[in-house]
């Protein structure tokens, strides 16, 4: 039988619970939110979903948990986020953690999340989840073969709440990662953000990685098209992906056709990273290692533009 918990019970979190409960094994499921109403719905839900509904159990203080599971998901705000990591590090529940992809909304937790765990020897990712996009191993091959100088994101999303999830992407098919980020093709002021208490931000970010290769990552000229990331040796020599139509094309010389990528949505997907973690104690989302300076510098980023210090709280999620 399997312990799982699961931390913060919005939209993502019942997606968790729902993929959970695609796994084979038995499950015993924990689950935490500040709203008991929350933790009511994952608990019928868990039910629905064919499960013995007497296996959820509903921890409305974590300060008082203190049982073992075999992994934990926080997928709570990220005000929220540091304090539910850390109490459940001290509280010795389990030593594999996936967190959601902006980890931390400060600076300095990034620091003491790194000291803790080197200090408790855990095992954390982030919820990247389009490292396990069934055409990534192509996708890989045909970049590296193409030589890709620039990398490009279109489309109508937030910026705040994706730019992480692009950026990784990048790092995991090239090998390479940001060094710069400029936000001053940013708009002024914020938009609204579907998340109470949050900021979004529209324009473009242009940036610079490590090996020379230019970044440029818009959601201001967005065309209905979907999102389309593309990575390019010149404009005759290019791989293409178009995450809505959930297909990707290979351009040589102008020419090129279009090839089948499967995106899985999450509620089909955690139950992977779990089965995966249980059968060689890693899985394919990136380490906390990993994103760590790449999150510092979107943290940087937007904490520039709304001109608050280097570590204060940015309220991005």
């Amino acid at each position: 039988m399997l312990r799982l918990l699961v931390s913060g019970l919005g939209n993502i979190g019942y997606r968790h619970i729902e993929a959970l409960c695609r796994l084979d094994e038995e499950i015993e499921l924990y689950v935490h939110s500040r709203y008991p109403e929350s933790m009511q719905r994952a608990a019928a839900l868990f039910a629905s979903l064919g499960r013995d509904k007497e296996k959820c159990f509903m921890i409305p203080r974590l300060s008082a948990f203190y049982i073992p599971v075999d992994a934990a998901i926080l997928s709570g705000n990220s005000n929220e986020r540091f304090g539910i990591f850390e109490t459940i590090v001290r509280n010795h529940v389990t030593s594999n953690i996936i967190l959601e992809k902006i980890a931390f909304n400060q600076k300095e937790q990034y620091r003491k999340a790194l000291a803790l765990i080197q200090e408790h020897g855990l095992k954390v990712w982030v919820n990247h989840s389009l490292r396990y996009l069934q055409a990534l191993e192509e996708i890989k091959e045909e970049v590296s073969r193409m030589k890709a100088r620039s990398f490009e994101v279109s489309g109508d999303f937030g910026l705040a709440c994706n730019i992480t999830h692009w950026l990784d992407l990048f790092a995991c098919v090239t090998g390479d990662c940001a060094a710069v980020l400029d936000g001053s093709g940013l708009n002024e002021g914020t938009v609204p953000c579907k998340r109470d208490g949050y900021v979004e931000f529209s324009g473009a970010v242009q940036g610079m990685s490590h090996g020379g290769r230019k970044i440029a990552i818009s959601n201001a000229d967005a065309k209905g098209g979907g999102t389309i990331l593309r990575f390019a040796r010149d404009s005759r020599h290019f791989l293409e992906m178009n995450l809505s139509r959930q297909t990707y094309k290979v351009v040589k010389k102008d020419a090129g056709t279009e090839r089948a990528m499967k995106v899985e949505y999450q509620s089909s997907l955690s139950q992977r990273y779990v089965q995966d973690i249980q059968l060689t104690g890693d899985c394919r989302l990136p380490g906390f290692h990993e994103i760590y300076d790449m999150n510092l510098l979107v943290l940087a980023l937007f904490s520039d533009k709304l001109k608050l210090g280097s570590d204060c709280k940015c309220n991005i999620t």
